[in-house]
């Protein structure tokens, strides 16, 4: 889906997607007021009616190496599943994408109050129930992976994100200003050559999921309902921590300890004190609320989807070469949070320990 002032990128994105026969669907109104719902609805109803599956791209996707072959892969092992191929690094979804980086798993539900749209592939019966649904429910400005929400939160089946990510997110270009406000929107975990992993059983979420906001910096869980699969509200992460158990001061100590890794290199100055001290905080959460068993934060695909936390939850908070540049400080810190935070885990007398069953 695109508008015509970005068509040379749409058709250039149709190449790259072959053998898949990508049709390139464009705002039906391109003189009137921008809408990603209006473009979303013509695009989805463009399925084939032959077709068992419909994958919509907005034109700024970025498909991982061998896309194709990829996509018809988690396909067939979910074929009644809403797959989302990308989701944000900062995102609530991305703490699910990086818990299944640390058990292996090859899925994870979407958290969000959203389902993502920048790579979304539906059963056909599904595209075709969204078109009437937005004709029914939804407003002209709607945004459309707010509608998107709304509409599979009626049906079924949990929408489920591909662990690691087919698709990434190529900059901050936005028709609507995103930019200007939410920062780089890169995946948490985009799949790299060579790497195939979609078996297994889905993760679906626990109760509490802890996120560094990337509005403000702070530490909070998300609750999430799954009566209408959405989050509905946060906690701080602090408040969560301290009712399984963690002493929120020794954990604090036990940053700066990691601070003094010549790994972190000057992490510690580059970045204020307090945006590190919750940033550590919800990588502890991550390990302490972790709902799946084994868990590895040292494998290699785990270390590269923590390693985006801190870009993803800092974004607008601190500037891009800033993030960049710490990258492996970055990956230290938070791997090390986690691992604090398994040991909180796993003492059997905490209290009020949150249920880590999936």
């Amino acid at each position: 889906m695109t508008h015509p002032i970005r068509a040379m990128r749409a058709e250039r994105l149709r190449r790259e997607l072959l053998p898949l026969d990508a049709v390139v669907v464009s705002d039906p109104d391109p003189g009137g007021p921008r809408s990603t719902l209006r473009t979303a609805t013509a695009a989805w109803s463009a399925a084939h009616p032959r077709a068992t599956h419909h994958l919509v791209l907005q034109d700024d996707a970025e498909p991982c190496p061998d896309f194709a072959r990829q996509l018809i892969a988690a396909v067939a092992v979910r074929p009644r599943s809403p797959l989302a191929l990308f989701t944000e690094w900062g995102s609530v979804t991305a703490t699910m994408t990086r818990w299944a980086a640390l058990s292996g798993r090859g899925f994870a539900e979407c958290v969000d109050d959203y389902v993502p749209t920048v790579g979304l592939v539906l059963p056909r019966e599904l595209a075709e129930g969204l078109v009437g649904f937005v004709a029914r429910e939804c407003h002209a400005q709607d945004p459309d992976d707010v509608a998107m929400q709304r509409f599979l939160a009626t049906t079924t089946e949990p929408v489920l994100s591909t662990v690691p990510h087919l698709v990434d997110h190529d900059g901050p270009q936005s028709l609507l200003g995103h930019a200007s406000h939410m920062g780089l929107r890169r995946s948490p975990m985009p799949r790299a050559a060579g790497e195939d992993r979609f078996d297994g059983d889905p993760l679906f979420a626990p109760p509490l999921i802890p996120v560094l906001s990337w509005n403000d910096g702070r530490a909070v869980c998300a609750r999430w309902d799954p009566s209408v699969r959405t989050h509905v509200g946060t906690v701080p992460t602090r408040d969560v921590l301290d009712d399984n158990g963690a002493d929120i001061a020794d954990a604090l100590a036990a940053l700066g300890t990691v601070l003094a890794d010549p790994r972190c290199g000057d992490l510690g100055t580059a970045v204020g004190r307090h945006l590190l001290e919750e940033l550590w905080l919800t990588a502890v959460a991550v390990g302490a609320l972790a709902p799946q068993d084994p868990v590895d934060p040292a494998s290699e695909s785990a270390a590269r989807a923590l390693g985006t936390m801190g870009p993803g939850g800092l974004r607008t908070l601190q500037p891009s070469a800033t993030l960049a540049r710490h990258r492996t400080g970055f990956t230290r810190l938070v791997g090390d949070g986690v691992s604090a935070g398994l040991a909180v885990r796993r003492r059997p007398s905490a209290p009020g320990a949150v249920p880590t069953g999936s």
